[in-house]
């Protein structure tokens, strides 16, 4: 019997769709015991993680009080996960699965003062990095200060784990990017650096008759292609609006799954909870991924862009996301975009329930849980390996 501890540090966007939907399938394994170990940083912040927690899911959870990523905190939450950990136990078969790198330097940190070289897999999904320097050049005054502190301890905790050469401890990431930016910043070799893309749950499955039950609720007839965009997150890079009067003027019906309302005239604004996603994306035939070109959207995997490929979406997309990028060519799912006003010149025929089947078949084995999730139980295996010959 494999143990993971997974450590998760605060509430994320994505909590539901990549958190719970890998925890979910690892807990159905047989052979794996899963315990979450998770932080939060108030009272509020913990209520929402136990709301999302309390869906039917049976599972052992450990919670801890944690802080804002500022060095003269980390002491703090270092301590308290250290007698999480400590209280939970570790045995030959235990493996710790951290969610970011700040989370993967507190745990290692923790290993250290535990002095047990446990095997530690530390997922990451950005280079947090790069991300504190984008947004301290965003903004001013006393917020520019507060980032500029954080950038400084990241630079430092970056030093700290990737020059460490520790036994016993695997990297994966998001996108071949990011794994080729800390190979070439860090003395990392290949053979400790894995991808995974974010992942899909088991519930994303195309349905027929929630197609009909959705455009039966907004209005929109069999025949009528419909656009979905999704900025769930919000964050200011992502610019699917844009695209919005575009493909309105293209013909095309429009729903935004967003809390902002951009006031474009015949497209329907709402917000769905994420259970309801499968519905809406069974209802849709075209999704929007358009973002600012930078490296944060270079190297990511949006949730989203592997929802919309596990569903058999047709994809427009601008080319800032390299795994986008590189799914639409190999499958011809969607299309490359480099200029808004360019999206009139779509050409749609390629939708039909065909070639929705075939998408859809290899969204899944790209993106779904049942493929990325055996290779996360590899990289586990690998690690207890490792620490049997040792």
């Amino acid at each position: 019997m494999k143990n993971i501890i997974y450590v998760c540090d605060g509430d994320v966007s994505v909590y539901e769709s990549q958190v719970l939907s890998l925890l979910r399938y690892l807990n159905s394994l047989q052979d794996t015991h899963v315990i979450l170990v998770q932080g939060y940083r108030s009272v509020d912040e913990r209520h929402i993680l136990e709301k999302k927690l309390s869906n039917g899911d049976d599972m052992d959870v450990v919670w801890v009080r944690s802080y804002p990523m500022y060095r003269i905190f980390s002491h703090f939450t270092v301590s308290n996960y250290y007698r999480a950990i400590k209280s939970i136990g570790i045995d030959d078969n235990t493996v710790l699965h951290v969610r970011s790198e700040y989370t993967g330097y507190l745990i290692f940190k923790v290993r250290n003062k535990l002095n047990i070289k446990f095997p530690l897999l530390i997922d990451i999904r950005g280079i947090v990095k790069e991300e504190l320097e984008y947004k301290r050049n965003k903004i001013k005054g006393v917020r520019r200060f507060l980032c500029t502190l954080q950038k400084r301890f990241c630079d430092y905790y970056y030093e700290t784990l990737f020059n460490s050469n520790a036994d016993n401890i695997l990297i994966t990431s998001v996108s071949p990017i990011i794994s080729n930016y800390l190979f070439s910043h860090y003395p990392l070799s290949p053979s400790l650096l894995f991808v995974n893309p974010n992942i899909v749950g088991s519930q994303f499955v195309f349905s027929k008759e929630k197609r009909r039950v959705v455009r039966n609720k907004y209005g929109i007839n069999d025949n009528q292609i419909l656009a979905i965009c999704s900025t769930g997150g919000a964050g200011v890079w992502q610019q699917d609006f844009k695209v919005i009067p575009e493909l309105i003027k293209a013909g095309l019906k429009v729903i935004n799954l967003s809390k902002k309302d951009w006031g474009i005239k015949e497209c329907i604004t709402t917000t769905v909870p994420f259970t309801d996603m499968p519905d809406m994306l069974s209802a849709a035939d075209v999704a929007v991924l358009w973002r600012d070109d930078t490296f944060m959207n270079n190297s990511a995997s949006p949730s989203k862009f592997s929802e919309f490929a596990t569903m058999g979406l047709f994809v427009i997309h601008n080319g800032s996301v390299s795994i986008a990028n590189d799914y639409i060519r190999e499958t011809g799912a969607g299309t490359i975009v480099q200029k808004v006003e360019d999206v009139k010149d779509v050409d749609f025929s390629l939708i039909c329930e065909e070639k929705r089947l075939e998408w859809i078949s290899a969204g899944r084995k790209r993106f779904g849980i049942e493929n990325i999730g055996t290779s996360y139980t590899k990289m586990y295996n690998k690690l207890l390996n490792n620490k049997t010959k040792a």
